[in-house]
């Protein structure tokens, strides 16, 4: 199921609203079919729909540039009909929201090889957006390649490889500071 991804620059947990509906990507903590809130698309020939952000800040203060990387999945936002509810489906919506963690760590991995400069709001809005392009690209791979999930061995593969690049990119999601010297 294609990923609908709401990009926005914000200051992270600005919204109490936001924090009660979203849940951050953790690996002890897998989605559950309740976790889908959102009301169906009953027009939709799909079962189910995932939908997360990833958030960015950045902010000056006296040591530096802190960023912050987040990334949350919006259970209003986020649907599964129940005819189709099963834990293969679950399981192929859950590697969407690993699709999105990937793509999120990577962002974050990228911002902390920055040096700051003058340019340093351009080249931070490039960066996001290159992993944002890439990853609506990969969730839309994923589907081809899976057949939203119905093609059991191209989903075994997809379910290893994702695994093996949440492994490759282990450092979590925190915020960090950036030198601006």
């Amino acid at each position: 199921m294609r990923v609908k991804l709401f990009f926005i620059a914000s200051l992270i947990w600005a919204c109490a609203f936001a924090q009660a509906q979203s849940i951050s990507w953790r690996s002890d903590r897998p989605l559950s079919v309740s976790d889908f809130k959102g009301r169906p698309d009953r027009f939709s020939p799909f079962f189910a729909l995932t939908y997360s952000e990833i958030n960015q800040s950045y902010q000056s203060d006296e040591k530096g540039m802190r960023i912050e990387i987040s990334h949350m999945f919006i259970s209003e936002r986020s649907w599964m009909k129940k005819d189709g509810a099963d834990s293969a489906l679950l399981a192929h919506e859950q590697r969407h929201f690993d699709i999105s963690e990937i793509y999120s760590r990577r962002i974050q991995k990228e911002l902390k090889k920055m040096k700051f400069s003058d340019r340093f709001a351009l080249e931070f809005k490039n960066i996001v957006e290159q992993h944002i392009k890439q990853m609506d690209h990969a969730h839309d791979f994923y589907d081809k390649q899976t057949r939203h999930g119905t093609n059991k061995e191209a989903q075994a593969t997809w379910d290893r490889k994702i695994a093996g690049e949440l492994a490759e990119l282990s450092e979590p999601l925190a915020p960090f500071y950036l030198p601006m010297d």
